[in-house]
């Protein structure tokens, strides 16, 4: 363990770039993971039914669905810093006004804002994690990344539930966004640039419905002409139906464990601390695997032992039972994850690496708009249990894609790209 340790620090001390932005995610993470599981009960507060819930979360998901792949490709003309900086400016300027939210229409409204930060943010993220390390360390930088995003989650909804039921729901969300927002300082004193940003010629004028609808056409094309593209469609469609069916459920848990467990805010913020524990351990182990036994593998297991892990909460009658099998399924996300980032990562170069994460992150930002408001009509008319049962079974769907769609991107030699893979 010791050694284990050691190799970690070792690591983030010979990659400035990894270490630096991990800080940086873990401490809005811990923001972000205070207010999350309070989102449902602020709209609950607003007599919000079960759909409208959903919608609060699929607003969310609408705006960064929209926006991440142009996003995405921006950072590889401007560079991924910009992009940070003013993706963590306006996670801070959003999130404190929730404190301030009135009605379920401020909370669209705002999530829909906080959307756009989003699609700001993870794609150059993404990207900026895998233009500083060498192929043979992608998954381990990625479990990195993932490590600093649930050890934030992990302490955050704890804290959250316990500054709730302490001084009101205002105040989460009021730190929540001095540290986002304080981020944005950070990384604009700290991060150096990985991208080179030069001047292009000017393009020719494209039609308007070439800039809506004609990217679609051409982004399909050169996903065809890549190396892995059955990979690349098969990674895209998975993680379309695996997020749809985690977010069925995912927004209104918290609403499930006090309605129908008796589960306080404290227990509830519980519950995604223990989540975000596991996947704090997983994840690093997870990505050296990566990087070891390659990309597949662990995309599959994990994928599957998600899916699985799913079936029980329909059948959970306690707070701790839920707690229980939510650390249980972290595992398998955990798992799959770095080995996911990892394999895109590998396909192509740091010319298009933000716009291919931003393709990707639009499949599963489609499941993320679609399932909350699918699971909020599903809850309203037939309670939780058969989203739960809807969520096990569209993960384990997503696992067989990949069993079949999956080639092993892990490259032989060290230092070198797979040639001729510009997206």
């Amino acid at each position: 363990m010791n050694t284990q340790r050691e190799g970690y620090i070792a690591f983030l001390r010979s990659h400035r770039n990894v270490l630096l932005l991990c800080v940086a995610i873990f401490f809005s993470m811990i923001g972000f993971g205070m207010i999350f599981p309070l989102l449902p009960t602020m709209a609950a507060s607003f007599n919000a039914s079960k759909t409208e819930i959903g919608i609060v979360a699929s607003m969310f998901a609408l705006t960064r669905t929209i926006l991440v792949r142009p996003m995405g490709a921006l950072s590889d003309s401007v560079g991924r810093k910009p992009m940070l900086v003013w993706g963590f400016v306006g996670y801070g300027v959003f999130m404190s006004l929730f404190a301030f939210a009135t009605n379920i229409y401020m909370m669209y409204f705002l999530r829909a804002a906080q959307g756009i930060a989003s699609a700001t943010v993870w794609p150059a993220a993404s990207a900026y994690i895998a233009d500083s390390v060498n192929p043979r360390e992608r998954g381990r930088a990625m479990g990195y990344m993932g490590m600093a995003t649930s050890v934030g989650i992990m302490f955050g909804p704890a804290f959250g539930g316990v500054l709730k039921d302490l001084y009101g729901i205002q105040i989460p969300f009021l730190i929540c966004g001095l540290l986002t927002g304080s981020m944005a300082i950070f990384i604009k004193l700290m991060l150096t640039e990985t991208v080179t940003v030069t001047q292009e010629r000017p393009r020719p004028r494209q039609s308007a419905r070439y800039r809506t609808v004609g990217w679609i056409r051409e982004d399909y094309r050169e996903l065809q002409r890549n190396t892995y593209a059955s990979t690349l469609f098969g990674v895209m469609v998975a993680g379309f139906i695996f997020n749809f069916a985690y977010a069925l459920i995912e927004p209104l848990l918290p609403v499930f464990a006090e309605e129908s467990l008796g589960a306080t805010a404290t227990q509830v913020g519980l519950a995604f601390t223990v989540a975000g524990a596991v996947g704090a351990m997983v994840r690093p182990i997870a990505g050296n695997l990566a990087d070891t036994i390659g990309r597949k593998k662990p995309i599959i297991v994990g994928s599957l032992y998600a899916g699985l892990m799913m079936m029980p909460l329909a059948v959970v009658t306690t707070p701790m039972q839920m707690i229980a099998v939510l650390g249980a399924r972290a595992v398998g996300w955990a798992v799959a994850d770095p080995a996911t980032l990892a394999l895109l990562s590998d396909t192509c170069d740091e010319r298009s690496r933000g716009k291919l994460f931003g393709l990707y992150q639009l499949s599963t930002g489609l499941g993320w708009m679609l399932g909350p408001l699918v699971g909020g009509i599903l809850y309203d008319l037939q309670g939780a249990e058969l989203s739960f049962v809807f969520t096990g079974a569209g993960t384990l769907l997503a696992g067989g894609i990949l069993m079949y769609t999956l080639k092993e991107t892990l490259m032989q030699c060290d230092d070198h790209e797979i040639p001729g893979n510009t997206l």
